[in-house]
């Protein structure tokens, strides 16, 4: 499956509609005005169910929650690395990592070591407003890699 996360012009928070192959929209996503620490939200629109990532403080290596419907189900945990940059995702599927490319414009997500993935993200350099593509193996998988995917954007690109 492929999505495509493209950020809505001229929007005072980061809003982001996100449409599959076939051009629908399956996901809409949104971030809170005024936190402290950032809080991203992606509603399903098929099932309706509502993911949330919420950073914690921390002064290094930051940590990030996921929650479905209210309950944690996962969490994102920034690494130590240079120039790339290493993300441990541990999710529902298991124990994954991330390797951003030193730009923060490719992401691969899979095992370490092994060939298997979850999908790759990619963002379009030359376009008005952020827009990614995600590269999905597993439908089950799209929310979780959706606001990872926005995660890594905050980190990368916090003035954005």
């Amino acid at each position: 499956m492929r999505l495509l996360l493209r950020q809505r012009y001229f929007s005072i928070r980061d809003r982001y509609e996100v449409k599959d192959d076939a051009n629908v929209t399956r996901y809409l996503a949104s971030s809170r005005l005024f936190t402290f620490l950032y809080e991203l939200h992606v509603e399903d629109l098929a099932t309706h169910d509502q993911y949330m990532a919420k950073a914690r403080f921390r002064l290094f290596f930051p940590r990030i929650d996921i929650s479905k419907n209210g309950e944690v189900i996962g969490r994102i945990q920034r690494r130590f690395g240079w120039p790339r940059r290493y993300y441990t995702l541990t999710t529902p599927f298991g124990k994954w990592e991330a390797i951003c490319s030193a730009f923060g414009y490719t992401v691969w997500y899979g095992l370490k070591g092994e060939k298997a993935s979850l999908g790759t993200m990619s963002k379009k350099i030359l376009a008005i407003a952020d827009t990614y593509t995600i590269d999905i193996n597993e439908d089950a998988h799209a929310p979780f890699l959706l606001l990872t995917s926005m995660v890594m954007d905050k980190l990368h690109h916090p003035k954005n």
